[in-house]
């Protein structure tokens, strides 16, 4: 039984309230996986993974063998301004719905919404709209799951996993800052992601969306002269 707590996180609509559950589940289960292959990195052993989940070295083994060690980073590309502001947008979209962590669906809205640089461009050019990405956000999801401040909410484990990816490509670019077109390329590279399934949702390829960002980060070839 939940208590008075859990009724506030969740709501008394039982549908709604087991979806929720579901989708933490899911949720935790990728954070766990993250923080395997972090544990991986710092040189911990099967053994040691396992004493923490509190499951056997071989269950562990068995479970986690894809997880690849992931870099410890220290000193990385900092977040641009309007990325930034895109997050603070996303955190204030995702707390009016009533949902407990912030997606990449809301990381989507939120880039749309702060309006500077090519990655809003690039989504109104593809026929994105912000009413459009709201009303089918509605539909794909249910909403008052939970009611919380937009400082309160926590990036899911696919939105932190957006940014890792991001980080790595303004790292592999020798760039200083991350930018609103490494965090939607890293948003849009997951099929199953919130924002993928949205932009799905409304008839917009999120593929040839990065397609296009891609070549537009590529340098131009060097025209050669007689």
């Amino acid at each position: 039984m939940l208590g008075t707590a859990g009724q506030q996180v969740f709501g008394r609509e039982p549908g709604q309230a087991l979806t929720a559950i579901r989708r933490m589940r899911k949720e935790l289960e990728l954070v766990e996986e993250a923080q395997v292959a972090n544990a991986l990195a710092q040189g911990w052993s099967w053994a040691r993974i396992g004493r923490a989940l509190g499951i056997s070295r071989q269950a562990a083994h068995h479970k986690y063998s894809h997880c690849v060690p992931a870099p410890l980073s220290s000193g990385g590309p900092v977040l641009a301004s309007n990325v930034r502001l895109a997050l603070m947008l996303a955190r204030t979209e995702a707390a009016a719905r009533g949902d407990m962590l912030v997606g990449t669906e809301h990381l989507l809205l939120g880039l749309f919404q702060q309006g500077e640089g090519t990655a809003p461009k690039a989504l109104r050019n593809a026929g994105v709209g912000l009413r459009v990405l709201r009303a089918a956000l509605d539909v794909l999801a249910p909403t008052d799951i939970c009611s919380m401040t937009a400082a309160q909410m926590s990036l899911t484990a696919r939105g932190t996993r957006a940014f890792e990816r991001a980080a790595l490509q303004a790292h592999g670019e020798s760039s200083r800052r991350i930018s609103d077109v490494h965090l939607l390329t890293a948003i849009l590279e997951t099929p199953s992601s919130g924002a993928v399934w949205v932009l799905r949702a409304i008839g917009v390829d999120a593929q040839g969306i990065s397609r296009r960002l891609v070549q537009g980060r590529a340098p131009a070839p060097a025209i050669l002269t007689g």
